[in-house]
Parts: structure tokens; C-alpha cells; sequence
């Protein structure tokens, strides 16, 4: 199965076990927590650094924002970010928090162990609990920093510059003399590669009965590095082609030696446990998987037999077979158990049931309904736009604004149609659906005062495209008069006149399910953007633009299709802002007017 490690985690995590992952090639110094950490190591040893003063500014420890950061570097142009940092220190508490603790982390530093710093540091900052609260596990990567300092410290580098030169010695030459296991008590998921070296108390072997992977032999030239070259031969007058002599020589190679390579990952995995090796096999039948390898079970055990297997778990089954010619494992149905050994008692014949029974459990089979049976058909996932009646109005929607009418072209109209390609004919690449686009980037970037006339609108299109918010093809795509009809329309005065206002607003959160479907329960994840709306002294205002190409008295009939959407944009708001949303509104570019829509709200 694919993302097994996350599977692992999921079950450990509803035991109350804690885990950590660490999948092949990440680094330990490089996990998010580990990072936080080291960096508040850095800059208090050295404060004048700029990329560890920034992770650790942004970390949970003091929580700076992007904006924030830029703030503090436009006050501070010229020097480090620390000479920014105590210049605006002197007005701003948070700059001051950060100066005050830098202070007392340089006085623990002067007296305490690399370990024993950080000890004092996770607990100062809450580190680990803001950590852990982010990712389940996180905390334990944080003890073993710890303990890495302790060993190291015992090695011979004590003190905070010691240590952390030490790490980033060993981050540069990507070694693994700092080991990234686990310290305390708790799961480590890693894969057998990555166990080279290590040993744990207790190891785990999980999902051995997953088939090998073989490199593809299906075409027509193979190649290995000492064979050389192995071709199919083709025979044109035949019409067939078959394997050569040099080609299943090398197959036959090549098989070999990834067995050989699974051999030794097996190997290496099964020799990582000090007290207890523990192997988890599956199999799809038991009783016929034991008695297939028992006839291949010998000591020593033949070569040809570990070639056919497909497993590394049937390579243990066999070896435990070979090896337990005494035990339960050769008391197989179909065998005798050895002198000496009781035989296990016939089985009981199973009652017979009567006719008129057997039909009626079959009727009362078939009429068996799943009772969630709703909550199958709903997604993990949604967008608000797909909250839409018809998935062909879903997938329709704004991709039909050019068209006349529905959208549908009439029969035999297709093939009238045809046009020559953009760049023979000059004309405009953009399709229907691109063009609303454009409109849209208009929209979400143009500002609301330079659009009060057509002609300043179109000066501000220009103005887009000349600051790359809009492609050339894109800009041409725009009427400045959809523009400035919205701002000159009665909705459009009120965005002029808002206390707020958010365009392009994108959310996602998790929602019921009922809102997709009443029958439905759990939660699903909504996700959506709003294209605008409006802080007002008496809550909010939703607003949706549409370029539907729509005639006025077709409009109202085309907004209540998309009234399922803008529930959900409503629903949202109100959970993200704590503010209700009083009115929601689609205005069509088409018509220049606006609808608003019954949200169904008391």
C-alpha cells in the first residue's frame, strides 16, 4: 500500500502510542522542530546571523509573520537583521521580547551544557507542547536533540559553539555519526535502508508478504554493465519475435541479483533487534501458502526455492519450516503429526439446515442495505463550486459565457464554426472559460478608484498588464466598460464605500456533511474562493461576479443555480470572520445587474 508509514502512525496514534517517521534521505537537522530548535541554539551563540534568526523568529517560539519580517528589514535597511531587530526594539514589544530573552539565553548558555541549555530552553519557550500540538510525535525529535547533545557533550564537545559546529559539520558531510533515532519511549517508522547501522530493543518487521520489486523485462533490449546487451530477435516474414540466448542470459542475471539485494536488505532488517525481532506476513490462504513451502522445506534449503518465491516473508516461512521439522509447523491438514504427537480431533460435521431456512437468510441477504450507504457517495473533499444542482451546470457554468443562449451549439452548427488556429488567423488564443478569467484578474486587482469611467478603467488595464498582473492576450480579453459599469453600478458603490473590503479570498475548513447531503454525517473538507466581500457596520456582504453570458430575464433562473455555492461561501465566512453574513449577491458582467439571493436564513 502506498504512504504505508502513515498508516502505521494513524494506528499507533489511536493507541495512545507515540511515533515518529523519517523516510528515506530526509536528514534528522533538517525536521521543522529540530530546525527551530537549532536556530535558537545559533543565534544564542551568535546573534548576528540572519537565516537562524529568521527560523527562529517565525517559529512558534515568537511567532513573527511574513509581513512582520519584512516590516523589520524595510525600518533597517543596511547591517543584519539583529541591528534591525534591536532598532525597532525600542518601540515594538514583540522586537523587545525577542531582545529580552536572547539576553537570558546568552546568561544560561555561559554556565550550562549544550543539553541542559536546551532543557532550560524547551522549557522557558513551550517549544515542545507548541511542537507536538503541529505534529503528533514532534516532541520526541526534540528529546532526542537532547540526547544527541548529551552524547556528544560525553564525546568531547561541550559547549553550546562546540555542538553546534559539530552538527553542522555533520549536516555538510550528510554522515550519520548523529544518530536519528528515537530517545524516550515511543515508535520509530523508518524503512530498512535507513535502519543500516542502528539497533533498536524491539524491531518490527511489518507487510512482508508484499511481492518483490522487479525492475521491467518487457523490453526489447536489456542491458547489464558486465553481460552486456541482450535483443529479442525479430523475424519479418513470420511477424514474431522471441528471446535470444544473450538476452535471458542477462534476464536470468538481472533477476539475481535484485533477489540478491533483497536478501541483503532482508539481512540487514532482521539483525537490528537486540531483545525481540517480531515479522508480520499475510497471506491470502494460509493453509494452502504453508503447504506450498513445506514441500520446498530442507536444510540447507534450495536455492531454486528462495528464486521462486515472491517475498521476503515466504523466504522466513521457508526457514522456519526447515527448521521446525519437530514443531506445529509441519501439522498441516493434509499431513500426519509426528510419533508421538496427539491428532487432532475430526471436525464435527456442520448441521444441515433446513430449505425454507436457507431461502429466507438468502432474501434476508439480498434485502440487507448498507446503512450509511449516503455517506459513500459523498467526497473527502469539495469545492463550493461544485455545490452546484447538476454536475453539467458545475462543469458548464462560466466556460458558456460567449455562447449564445444555453451555450449548446445547434446541430450542424459545429462544423461551421471551425476556425483557423490563433497564430494563422491573429485573432485572440484565450477560450471562452480564459477570457472570464482575465475578467477576474481585472477584477481582483484593479483599483476600485481608477475605474470610475471607461476610460480610466482602460488606462487601468493597461496598467495591469504593464505590472504583469495580466498577459498581453489577457488585457486585450478585458472591456474596460465591464469595469467601470460594476463601479457605477449601485452593489459597485457600496465595495466603494466599504469599511473593508476582501477580494479573492480563499478558504478552506473542514464542514458537515450534511451540507452536501442531509443524509450525510462526518465532515468533509470545503474549499473554495470568494471573489469579494464587505466589512459593514451591521456585518457582511457577500459578492459573486459572474460572466455568464445571460439575458435579463434569464438571469434570475441562472442565479438560483448557483445559490448551493454561495450557501457554502456564507457558511464559511461566518465560521472564519465570527461575523454573519447579512446578504449575498451575484452580479452578471452580461447584464450589468444584480441579484440577490435567499440564503434561507431566519
Amino acid at each position: 500500500a502506498k504512504d504505508r508509514d502513515r498508516i502505521f502512525a494513524a494506528a499507533l496514534e489511536r493507541r495512545g502510542i507515540p511515533s515518529v517517521c523519517l523516510k528515506g534521505g530526509d536528514s534528522f537537522t533538517q525536521r521543522r522542530e529540530v530546525v527551530w530548535a537549532l536556530s535558537l541554539l545559533q543565534i544564542t551563540d551568535n546573534p548576528r546571523q540572519d537565516i537562524p534568526l529568521i527560523a527562529a523568529l517565525r517559529s512558534p517560539v515568537w511567532g513573527f509573520s511574513a509581513d512582520q519580517l519584512a516590516a523589520l528589514r524595510a525600518g533597517t535597511r543596511e547591517g543584519c537583521l539583529y541591528d534591525a531587530l534591536a532598532a525597532r526594539g525600542e518601540t515594538d514589544p514583540l522586537c523587545a521580547k525577542v531582545l529580552r530573552d536572547l539576553e537570558d539565553f546568552r546568561l544560561l548558555a555561559a554556565d550550562l551544557p549544550a543539553d541542559r541549555l536546551l532543557t532550560e530552553l524547551y522549557a522557558r519557550t513551550g517549544l515542545p507542547a507548541a511542537a507536538e500540538a503541529r505534529e503528533k510525535g514532534s516532541s520526541l525529535w526534540l528529546e532526542e536533540l537532547v540526547r544527541c547533545a548529551r552524547d556528544l557533550g560525553s564525546a568531547g564537545y561541550r559547549g553550546l559553539f562546540r555542538f553546534v559546529l559539530r552538527l553542522r559539520e555533520a549536516e555538510e558531510r550528510k554522515g550519520n555519526s548523529v544518530s536519528p533515532g528515537i530517545g524516550g519511549s515511543g515508535v520509530r517508522i523508518t524503512t530498512m535502508h535507513d535502519s543500516k547501522g542502528l539497533e533498536y530493543p524491539v524491531v518490527i518487521l511489518a507487510d512482508l508478504g508484499r511481492k518483490f520489486h522487479r525492475a521491467s523485462t518487457d523490453g526489447p533490449i536489456l542491458i547489464h554493465p558486465k553481460l552486456g546487451a541482450g535483443c529479442r530477435r525479430r523475424d519479418p516474414d513470420r511477424g514474431i519475435e522471441y528471446d535470444t540466448l544473450p538476452r535471458l542470459a542477462v534476464l536470468e542475471q538481472l533477476k539475481r541479483e535484485s533477489l540478491s539485494e533483497e536478501l541483503r536488505v532482508l539481512y540487514v532488517a532482521m539483525t537490528r533487534a537486540r531483545q525481540k525481532l517480531v515479522v508480520f506476513l499475510r497471506c491470502q490462504d494460509r493453509p494452502k501458502a504453508l503447504k506450498d513451502l513445506g514441500l520446498w522445506a530442507s536444510e540447507p534449503i534450495d536455492p531454486q526455492a528462495l528464486a521462486d518465491c515472491g517475498s521476503m516473508g515466504e523466504w522466513i516461512l521457508i526457514a522456519a519450516l526447515a527448521q521446525g521439522q519437530r514443531g506445529p509447523w509441519r501439522l498441516l491438514p493434509a499431513e500426519t503429526p509426528p510419533e508421538g504427537e496427539p491428532s487432532p480431533p475430526p471436525a464435527a460435521p456442520a448441521p444441515q439446515e433446513e430449505t425454507g431456512d436457507r431461502e429466507e437468510k438468502l432474501r434476508t441477504l439480498l434485502r440487507w442495505r448498507y446503512p450509511r450507504e449516503a455517506d459513500t457517495r459523498l467526497p473527502s473533499k469539495l469545492t463550493a463550486t461544485s455545490l452546484r444542482e447538476t454536475v453539467r451546470q458545475a462543469e458548464a457554468g462560466e466556460a458558456a459565457e460567449e455562447l449564445p443562449g444555453d451555450g449548446t451549439p445547434a446541430p450542424g452548427e459545429a462544423s461551421k464554426n471551425l476556425k483557423l488556429p490563433a497564430f494563422l488567423s491573429g485573432e485572440s488564443s484565450l477560450t471562452p472559460a480564459e477570457r472570464g478569467t482575465a475578467l477576474h484578474l481585472a477584477m481582483q486587482y484593479a483599483r476600485p478608484e481608477a475605474c470610475r469611467d471607461p476610460e480610466s478603467a482602460a488606462a487601468e488595464v493597461a496598467r495591469l498588464r504593464e505590472k504583469r498582473f495580466l498577459r498581453p492576450e489577457q488585457a486585450a480579453a478585458v472591456d474596460p466598460r465591464k469595469l467601470s459599469g460594476w463601479y457605477a453600478s449601485p452593489l459597485g458603490r457600496r465595495v466603494l464605500g466599504a469599511k473593508g473590503v476582501h477580494r479573492e479570498f480563499k478558504f478552506s475548513l473542514l464542514a458537515p456533511a450534511s451540507l452536501l447531503d442531509p443524509a450525510g454525517r462526518g465532515e468533509i473538507l470545503l474549499q473554495g474562493v470568494v471573489d469579494c466581500w464587505l466589512e459593514e457596520s451591521d456585518g457582511i456582504t457577500l459578492i459573486d461576479y459572474k460572466t455568464d453570458r445571460v439575458s435579463r430575464s434569464g438571469q434570475a433562473a441562472r442565479a438560483a443555480e448557483y445559490a448551493p455555492q454561495l450557501r457554502a461561501y456564507a457558511w464559511a465566512l461566518e465560521r472564519i470572520t465570527g461575523k454573519r453574513v447579512n446578504a449575498a449577491y451575484l452580479y452578471f458582467f452580461s447584464t450589468g445587474e444584480s441579484i440577490q439571493l435567499d440564503l434561507g436564513k431566519e
